[in-house]
């Protein structure tokens, strides 16, 4: 009762924190808007068929997903770092797996924004409606977004006395991330052409074993990673 107490505090803090600066959900949105249109312009010029466009939109919507959080969250720890926010609350006794859950939490607000912006205005682009199927696509999205989350928060914090964090974060990330991108790709091409998702799929299976091991790594490490 007491780590609930701590984590609901803490997270509440961190949420008016990030309410307050905006710089990763305003850099993620920016990003997210700006590359979906690109992308999407790019393949309506190229006059594709729709069945095409339905075939290249996971690949591309994952993509844009993977790298633009990866830019918007090397932000995420850069308010914490400079007024030693973690480590105050460290010295006052608050165990680093709550801080750990409590930011992850708060990153996973921030990229389900990101999420329904990409989603949004590239699926307008491309005329690629994923509402029939909002359900499954919003399972596997979150799951990708928790596992997502999870690594990003260890990695962002073992990044943030960096000098160039905001370049080691991207670098160190985006090759861990590989086995939740072709997890989400093969998962949302399954969706968007078959209607379900069944839970025998091995994709699936992958997808929530990575999902379980990021977030108990994250919160095995944490403490680590915030004492160096």
């Amino acid at each position: 009762m007491i780590a609930l107490r701590q984590f609901s505090r803490i997270l509440k803090y961190m949420l008016l924190l990030e309410f307050r600066v905006r710089d990763a959900v305003t850099l993620l949105l920016s990003l997210s808007i700006m590359f979906a249109v690109i992308a999407g312009f790019g393949i309506t010029s190229a006059s594709l068929e729709p069945r095409v466009r339905e075939r290249l939109f996971p690949a591309l919507l994952w993509l844009c997903f993977m790298v633009n959080a990866a830019v918007a969250l090397g932000r995420s720890f850069e308010y914490e770092s400079e007024h030693k926010v973690l480590d105050g609350l460290l010295l006052a006794g608050v165990p680093p797996a709550v801080l750990f859950f409590a930011k992850a939490t708060v990153n996973i607000l921030v990229l389900c924004a990101g999420q329904v912006a990409g989603v949004t205005v590239l699926g307008m682009l491309l005329g690629v409606s994923l509402v029939p199927h909002f359900g499954l696509f919003s399972a596997v999205s979150l799951l990708v977004i928790v596992g997502y989350s999870a690594l990003a928060t260890i990695v962002a914090a073992l990044t943030a006395g960096a000098r160039l964090r905001n370049v080691l974060l991207p670098l160190i990330l985006l090759p861990l991330l590989f086995p939740l991108f072709f997890c989400a790709i093969e998962l949302t091409t399954l969706i968007l052409e078959q209607g379900l998702l069944p839970l025998s799929s091995q994709w699936l299976s992958l997808l929530a074993g990575l999902t379980v091991v990021y977030v108990a790594l994250g919160a095995t490490l944490f403490e680590f990673a915030v004492g160096d």
